[in-house]
């Protein structure tokens, strides 16, 4: 998808003379709605008249003509939903683009953190944890139930339940990553509640939650509104950097019950947690992991890692347009590298020049004099094409 652009751009058609001196020979100019350029500063009234002036004196060119290239850049960025996808820039007739830029933003892979989350046939790597074993009893692992079969399960008692008291699992692992800019993690479970017929328990929660350096970010739901006796799902997705969550770091993921207020329940009953899952998009820092195709020349070039998440393709080839077109390239994956990925942003950037001569009453040549200091007169007319920035122009 083309990232939109706010950038407003009016096409300039514009004559500019020059009173050139030995040691004047680049000009710049920016996109501007008026675009005046003089050796000398003068006001824009007398400037039109010496313009004219000149043009009204009318002398054949008696010198050569000059060679001008002007310069400019153009750039396009895609937020790609996957890949492969076309990139492009428009390359304007009459101009030539030397080099060609491709940079690669948020190039991440998505993992699952939690080991042994389907709990499939134990619930190693899990411990339990309460401030209240009696009233919410750890009844361990179950192959009787599960999403599919292998889970386990906690037991809330009717005896009486403090606010604050907490029944659950946790597991803690290790991760030596960086979170991918830009990119959102979801934490997520199955859970089944089984009500054993009777109303759903009020101030009562079931809750999954994610800490990372001290940082939590949860999802609690009252046990009166969660799918009652069937297996069913919860998730949170949320960006970590907004919470001040960072890798490298220990994470911790906990699932099971919590108690919002003190409450003595009037029947046993209970919540069986499967499928836990914390997924994180992470920086990739691998060579060669995607391709870009130039369809002109039928050729591939590689893509270079320049940090995690962060890559580059240079293709240095000049190329030019008889009618303003597009240069296109097809971005993929490279087969030989097997894990999935997803690249957040593209963007394709080229150094353009256009090469022609300047003028001089019409006709190609200059027009000096000798009077005193020698002096120098050429005209030569710039157009900027719509989305061509940092223009300037050399003799």
């Amino acid at each position: 998808m083309l990232k939109k652009r706010n950038r407003t751009i009016n096409i300039l058609i514009f004559a500019l003379c020059f009173m050139i001196s030995s040691n004047i020979s680049q000009f710049y100019f920016g996109n501007y709605n008026d675009i005046s350029i003089r050796e000398q500063n003068m006001d824009p009234i007398s400037d039109i008249n010496v313009i004219n002036d000149l043009k009204a004196a009318a002398n054949e060119p008696n010198g050569k003509t000059l060679f001008v290239i002007q310069h400019a850049n153009t750039s396009n960025s895609f937020l790609p939903f996957s890949l492969p996808t076309n990139i492009s820039f428009t390359l304007a007739q009459g101009w030539i683009s030397k080099n060609i830029t491709i940079n690669y933003e948020g190039v991440a892979s998505e993992n699952n953190t939690v080991s042994n989350g389907d709990l499939a046939l134990n619930r190693t790597g899990w411990t339990y944890k309460s401030n209240n074993p009696v009233e919410l009893v750890d009844k361990g692992w179950t192959a009787s139930e599960g999403n599919p079969p292998g889970c386990f399960y906690i037991e809330m008692q009717n005896g009486a339940l403090a606010a604050n008291d907490y029944g659950y699992c946790e597991q803690t692992t290790w991760n030596g990553d960086n979170f991918a800019t830009n990119y959102l993690t979801t934490i997520s479970m199955n859970y089944k509640y089984n009500t054993k017929g009777k109303p759903a328990q009020s101030n009562v929660s079931t809750f999954l939650e994610v800490e990372i350096g001290g940082v939590k970010a949860n999802k609690i739901i009252e046990f009166p509104d969660l799918v009652q006796d069937a297996w069913s799902s919860m998730y949170l997705t949320y960006d970590p950097s907004a919470i001040g969550q960072t890798l490298p770091n220990n994470i911790t993921v906990r699932a099971g019950i919590f108690v919002e207020n003190g409450v003595t329940p009037s029947d046993s009953q209970e919540l069986y947690i499967d499928n836990i899952k914390y997924k994180i998009w992470s920086g990739i820092n691998d060579p060669d992991l995607i391709v870009a195709y130039d369809i002109d020349y039928n050729k591939n070039y590689t893509y270079n890692n320049i940090t995690a998440g962060k890559g580059t393709t240079f293709i240095e080839i000049e190329r030019n347009r008889s009618v303003t077109s597009d240069v296109i390239f097809t971005i993929s994956k490279n087969s030989s590298y097997s894990d999935e990925f997803s690249v957040k942003d593209i963007t394709i950037s080229s150094e353009c020049i256009k090469l022609f001569n300047s003028t001089y009453g019409g006709l190609n040549g200059s027009y000096y004099t000798t009077d005193g200091d020698i002096t120098w007169n050429t005209e030569f007319s710039i157009f900027i094409p719509y989305d061509y920035m940092d223009n300037w122009a050399e003799l």
